[in-house]
């Protein structure tokens, strides 16, 4: 088990995909460590989450504030569709931009990328942010 080779006695896990996250909270049962799993589902819930890590509070309390910053974190996906389904109740042309917050429903599609992040932005309630970061990978 990989995780009795981490020098550290408390080790918090943080998966970034909600596929994974049952079977990394099974892992507390194969070693001897203290192990806290943090149920992110996104890279943008670890990044919130590593940013709550207060090196004046405990292991139980890093976690749980921790998995409070990764709660809070709303994404959305912007992607382009493969083919030209109706999702959702809207149908998508074959290379529309679609946009799907928290991976759950389909809440915008267009042909210009800037028009349906600002739509799902609005969407969800992005006015009340404290913030907003955008991640674009080509």
């Amino acid at each position: 088990m990989k995780s009795a080779l981490a020098p550290a006695k408390n080790i918090t896990m943080l998966p970034s995909d909600k596929d994974i996250v049952s079977a990394a909270s099974q892992v507390h049962s194969l070693t001897s460590k203290n192990v806290k799993v943090i149920p992110t589902r996104n890279v943008s819930q670890c990044i919130a989450a590593f940013l709550a890590l207060n090196y004046d509070l405990n292991f139980k309390q890093n976690a749980q504030a921790m998995e409070i910053a990764a709660n809070r974190v709303k994404t959305i996906e912007i992607t382009k569709a493969v083919r030209g389904p109706r999702l959702d109740g809207l149908e998508i042309g074959k290379g529309q931009f679609i946009a799907i917050p928290d991976h759950e429903k389909l809440v915008a599609r267009g042909d210009k990328a800037a028009d349906i992040i600002l739509e799902a932005l609005a969407k969800v309630g992005a006015k009340r942010a404290e913030i907003v970061t955008l991640y674009c990978s080509v």
